[in-house]
């Protein structure tokens, strides 16, 4: 009984093994005192100061887990007092709290990436754990380990000792995939974004179609940033691994072009696509629908849409002519087959009013659910193919499309008011988590236009184009 000693906790006394903390004794009698610093490996830090009892006698609060019980001594663990002294010094830690419970560099991360836990993984050698972790966040890690500007080095802590972490190479891996919903969603563009989101959707056991107007997947990772900087060979190889899911791909018809078939070829693409078998896909039906615009009272779209369970629509910014610029409402007119959008262009010239009401309807039919732009640059002044870049450095979502086009209007410094869209359709109704409507971002209403240019005869020079492509083919 002489290596035990009685004190008085809470009001009751109790034995305890001498020698012992008063944290450790109250542990033996069931009662729990909070801690942040304490670790049973290491000798008592005393720094978070949450674990301060009374005791009697004693000037001011008296840590537990570092002050030793004593014969006669008397202690309260839960009084106002001890209460009121946890709470000041819980508040103090949390007013400079910085990283201790989500590191900084993940913080820090656009995409959230737990940087701690793949680069633990790599460190082990185990890369494909690694780059697992990393596609919970990122589908396109080669392509953003390339292109990021690598902000979360500039927050790593281990730059207070030497240096901040490197990030390391990681070898592809190959996700498994939900079982198959029956569900279909067709994707409008193959961009980051569009490869994202079939990355993401196809993970979750639905079917999906890319639909690309351009030869090739990839959007401005492919066509706007410059192959030293990004080599095409591992942006093929990043697409491949997003393919092999079982992602399709239709390579749609532009007015630019002839055909799918013909623009392939002309670019020498053929083959290579052949290889990688992925389909060449071409608008050629339609579903029509009526219209209260006195130019078009019927117009069509592509029936093939009707295929799928929704549609998600992945825009570009540009300038143009007719619409001010082209976002979200615009990049749906893409659902028309090449002819068609070639024809009505040249139907509406000198009619912008009409244009734009065509342009409104199309996308209302078109449906989209879900519209994401690839913010990563812009094109401007000159057309919308050969425009001048200007980089966004952003991605905005929304489930409508004039609401994205709103705020699409505010990061290119455009008076969203200021385009013949918004003049016809008034301000669009932005709405929150909740599904309350509130009113547009004033801080969107900037006065800056952004100027235009498009001649009729690119219009001309595409139909021209067209009908030489499949008059030569048909001889063929």
């Amino acid at each position: 009984m002489s290596d035990m000693v009685t004190i008085s906790l809470n009001g009751q006394e109790v034995s305890v093994p001498a020698g012992i903390t008063i944290r450790a004794a109250a542990e033996l009698q069931g009662i729990s005192i909070p801690t942040f610093c304490y670790d049973d490996r290491l000798k008592p830090f005393t720094s978070c100061y949450l674990c301060v009892v009374e005791v009697e006698g004693a000037r001011g609060m008296t840590t537990s887990c570092s002050t030793l019980v004593a014969a006669g001594m008397k202690v309260k663990t839960n009084s106002q007092k001890v209460m009121d002294s946890r709470k000041m010094n819980l508040d103090l830690i949390l007013s400079d709290h910085a990283g201790d419970c989500i590191a900084p560099c993940e913080a820090t991360c656009p995409s959230n990436v737990d940087i701690q836990g793949y680069i633990a993984h790599v460190s082990t050698g185990n890369f494909a754990a690694a780059t697992k972790l990393i596609k919970e966040q990122n589908p396109l890690p080669v392509v953003c380990g390339r292109i990021c500007p690598h902000p979360c080095e500039a927050q790593c802590r281990r730059a207070l000792v030497d240096e901040p972490v490197a990030i390391n190479p990681i070898k592809p891996y190959l996700p498994p995939c939900a079982p198959d919903t029956g569900k279909q969603v067709a994707v409008v563009g193959g961009g980051p974004a569009g490869l994202s989101a079939a990355y993401y959707l196809r993970q979750q056991g639905h079917g999906v179609t890319i639909y690309e107007g351009l030869p090739q997947l990839g959007g401005m990772t492919r066509y706007g940033i410059p192959s030293f900087r990004l080599p095409w060979d591992l942006l093929d190889n990043e697409i491949k691994a997003i393919l092999d899911l079982g992602v399709k791909v239709a390579i749609g018809e532009s007015p630019g072009f002839g055909s799918t078939e013909g623009a392939i070829e002309a670019l020498g693409l053929t083959q290579a696509l052949q290889h990688r078998a992925v389909p060449f896909f071409t608008f050629t039906q339609v579903r029509y629908y009526r219209t209260r615009i006195p130019k078009f009272p019927v117009l069509a779209i592509a029936k093939e849409l009707s295929d799928y369970d929704g549609t998600i629509n992945l825009p570009k910014v540009k300038t143009h002519c007719q619409t001010g610029f082209s976002g979200a409402v615009k990049n749906l007119y893409g659902c028309v087959p090449g002819k068609r959008k070639a024809i009505r262009h040249m139907t509406c010239l000198g009619d912008e009013v009409a244009f734009v009401q065509m342009i409104l309807a199309n996308a209302k039919e078109a449906g989209a659910f879900f519209h994401l732009a690839d913010g990563i640059r812009c094109l401007h002044n000159h057309g919308p193919t050969s425009g001048d870049p200007h980089e966004l450095h952003s991605l905005l979502f929304c489930e409508d499309g004039a609401t994205l086009d709103w705020g699409l209007c505010g990061r290119i410094g455009l008076d969203p008011l200021s385009t013949l869209q918004f003049q016809l359709s008034g301000p669009p109704p932005v709405y929150v988590s909740s599904g309350e409507p509130i009113e547009p971002d004033p801080s969107f209403l900037h006065a800056a236009k952004v100027p235009v240019f498009f001649h009729p005869l690119r219009v001309a020079r595409s139909i021209a184009r067209q009908a030489w492509t499949k008059a030569k083919e048909s001889v063929q």
